[in-house]
């Protein structure tokens, strides 16, 4: 009797290791499908279900949520005593046995719970074979899980037909609320449907609903009659027509849709982002009526976003005015695609200047010019106006064209193209070798995303952040905006130093300075401190406008998806009002930018741009870096007379009609000859989209004497003449020397056409 006790004994560990370990990669597999992710935005408000691909509405719930007639309405409609067996109950089976020989046929089933979350997991055909393999796999189920852990399983896998899946989105989907509101009446009714999904949906079949319904009520302990079960329909009825899922902010929301792992999509719940939802709808406001209001120009588009820059996170996200406009593709997200940003670059390209030895009082001309090939491009300003030579702070202040041209000229268009990229342009990757001096205008394709991360630089200390959208969980430390990775909150990469940042903020803060180009009335100017920056492309179809103040960022683009041409001139302003309404809403009073500890003033002529403070005034305070003094001035003859314009200035002061000291003295020797443009080091592409013979690089050489210009190229003589003297060097690629020589003195560079050689 022992021995056989003790065999019995070890046949029945044997069974039950094998019921606990064997390998069950059917359920392995089912326990990681995807559930429905609800995003929230910071403060919990709910923003949107991210659904599994297929559509199904399955969201997960926790049993202990539940109210406790939910199971027990589960467990009287399927398997009443579920918590006695062992995952097959053989009195179920002979009852079931019973009633079908008596009926003749089919009569009613012994499945239980835990098998019917096993064919769940692992479908068969039917038969017999098939049954088997369901009673197996239930009793693997019932070895390594609780009765709790089975049940909550089973709920969130119930079956309720028409794409939904689990207690949680059928409550919704019949009663309009959450399983955790579900009233007794509407569990017993929710508990019956998915034995025949099509044919007791209490929509549909009331009544069949409610018969069916009636013994489980009982068996539940719900003390429900059927008129009760017929007004809990009616009720919830009403309540699932008036309920709909939240739709907020879906651009992105289906870019964290498709960034979100097989992890996070198999853990469903709730993912908070960094998004205000308030923020969200009063960034929706604004540009809405600024594109009603710019209805008659046929803009029928727009985009923005808005940035914390301090944190590290995206607080609004609007990707376009109506997702639903499929006329207009409001699906396509703007925030994202690439178009041309028109003057938007011109601050990091006077950002590169200053960090290559410019100053913000580096004199740059605004005259007429051709750049890059022989009148091949001849930029203007908005204005269409020249202004002659001006300080670098107010080329930028003003927005005025070719100033930055001429400057992308002497840096390079290679070393800008490379400094936008630092800077998190990677659109500029693919482009590259199809850009020009045009650059500098925005001829390149950018995303308003890349613009806004970049811009937020000059609100803050000079570091570049990565921006997340969304908050750490158990599931996810938050993915960056801009960035494949997962980083931790506050990254941020060094990109200027702090004198550079410091400068070009307070240009781009300067509203005196932007008189020049947008008058004294501007939009951008706020009662509180702030930087803004806008620009148009192509015929005004692109609009723009960047601003920040000393806590966000703010980005706002304004045009057609397929780029439409618009009627009239829509200017900036229209995104530009978007922008400073919106820093007006937000700005918290007090705020100030980051100490200007980094530079200091130094009184300076407002022509020259040279070191200048006479006793009877006109000078004014520029920024320097700490220990950086301009030279001292050589334009001014004497106080309150002629100016010394210099001899590349000289055909501009004669078109003007000015009175002028002159450039170099008649019969002077040279003492000083200057390669003005392009600069030392700069590096040019060949764009392939134009002939060779019609592109160049444009060489001005200018001296202080009389004497003739030689300039030779790689030491042959290209060209002869006098101050100044311009000329076309052809785009080969390889690396170029340029020498200029006037009498004794000269001046050399060198430059690369293409990419750098190994």
């Amino acid at each position: 009797m022992l021995l056989a006790g003790s065999c019995f004994g070890v046949v029945l560990l044997s069974v039950w290791l094998l019921l606990r370990f064997t390998p069950f990669p059917e359920l392995q597999q089912f326990l990681q499908r995807p559930f429905s992710t609800l995003l929230v935005d910071r403060y919990g408000e709910p923003l949107r279900y991210l659904h599994p691909a297929d559509g199904t509405r399955r969201i997960r719930t926790e049993l202990q949520d539940l109210p406790a007639w939910v199971p027990a309405a589960v467990i009287a409609a399927e398997d009443r005593r579920f918590m006695l067996h062992y995952g097959i109950d053989g009195a179920a089976v002979l009852r079931a046995a019973s009633q079908n020989i008596r009926g003749g046929g089919r009569v009613s089933g012994a499945s239980t719970i835990s098998m019917q979350l096993a064919r769940l997991a692992a479908p068969h055909r039917g038969g017999l074979r098939g049954k088997a393999a369901e009673a197996w796999n239930a009793m693997r189920l019932e070895a390594r899980y609780s009765k709790h852990e089975l049940l909550q399983m089973y709920l969130n896998a119930l079956p309720f037909g028409s794409g939904v899946e689990g207690i949680e989105s059928a409550s919704r989907r019949f009663f309009g609320v959450s399983a955790a509101g579900l009233s007794p009446e509407e569990a017993v009714l929710l508990a019956v449907i998915p034995r025949r999904p099509a044919s007791l949906n209490p929509h549909s079949f009331p009544e069949r609903a409610v018969r069916t319904a009636l013994p489980s009520a009982a068996a539940a302990g719900v003390n429900a009659d059927e008129q009760m079960l017929l007004a809990a329909i009616q009720a919830g009825q009403a309540r699932a027509a008036g309920y709909h899922e939240p739709f907020e902010a879906p651009h992105l929301a289906d870019r964290i849709s498709r960034e979100l792992t097989p992890a996070q999509r198999a853990a469903g719940g709730s993912l908070r982002t960094t998004l205000d939802l308030e923020l969200q709808h009063r960034l929706e406001d604004l540009l809405y009526a600024r594109l009603r209001a710019a209805g008659d120009s046929r803009i029928h588009n727009g985009a923005a976003l808005v940035l914390d820059h301090h944190r590290g996170e995206v607080l609004a996200y609007v990707g376009s005015h109506d997702y639903f406009d499929d006329q207009n593709s409001g699906m396509i997200d703007a925030v994202r695609i690439r178009r041309q940003p028109g003057s938007t670059l011109k601050p990091f390209l006077y950002a590169l200047a200053l960090e290559a030895g410019f100053t913000a009082a580096t004199i740059l001309p605004d005259t007429p010019q051709a750049f890059g090939a022989e009148e091949a491009y001849i930029p203007q300003n908005f204005s269409r106006r020249f202004a002659g030579p001006v300080r670098l702070r107010t080329a930028l202040s003003s927005s005025l064209n070719i100033p930055a041209v001429h400057t992308v000229v002497r840096l390079g268009v290679g070393a800008f193209a490379d400094h936008l990229e630092d800077l998190g342009f990677s659109s500029v990757a693919d482009q590259r070798d199809r850009v020009g001096a045009g650059i500098a205008l925005g001829n390149v394709e950018v995303s308003l995303l890349e613009l806004a991360t970049a811009f937020s630089v000059f609100a803050g200390d000079g570091n570049l952040p990565e921006y997340r959208v969304l908050l750490p969980t158990d599931h996810t430390s938050g993915p960056a905006l801009n960035q494949p990775a997962y980083p931790a909150h506050g990254i941020s990469h060094p990109h200027y130093d702090a004198a550079t940042v410091q400068i070009i903020r307070d240009i781009l803060a300067d509203q005196a300075d932007r008189v020049l180009g947008f008058g004294a009335d501007s939009v951008l100017n706020t009662s509180f401190p702030s930087i803004a920056k806008t620009g148009t492309a192509n015929q005004f179809s692109n609009i723009w406008a960047l601003a920040a103040d000393p806590d966000y960022t703010v980005g706002v683009w304004m045009g057609n998806i397929h780029g439409e041409t618009v009627i009239g001139r829509p200017g900036s302003s229209l995104p530009a009002t978007v922008a400073m309404q919106l820093l007006q809403d937000i700005h918290e009073t007090g705020r100030r930018f980051p100490p200007a500890d980094a530079v200091h003033q130094v009184r300076i002529s407002p022509i020259s741009g040279m070191r200048y403070d006479p006793p009877g005034g006109g000078s004014i305070p520029e920024l320097f870096p700490h220990g950086e003094y301009p030279p001292e001035d050589t334009w001014h003859s004497y106080p309150g007379g002629p100016i010394r314009y210099p001899p590349e200035y000289q055909d501009w002061v004669r078109d003007m009609g000015f009175r002028s000291a002159g450039g170099a003295a008649d019969g002077r020797a040279a003492t000083r000859v200057r390669i003005q443009s392009p600069n030392d080091g700069a590096r040019f592409y060949r764009d392939p989209y134009i002939s060779e013979r019609h592109q160049s690089i444009g060489v001005v050489v200018t001296s202080d004497g009389q004497e003739p210009i030689q300039l030779y190229w790689n030491d042959s003589l290209a060209a002869e003449g006098h101050s100044p003297l311009r000329w076309q060097l052809p785009v080969i690629p390889g690396r170029h020397r340029i020498t200029a020589v006037a009498g004794s003195v000269q001046d050399q560079i060198r430059l690369q056409v293409g990419a750098s050689e190994p």
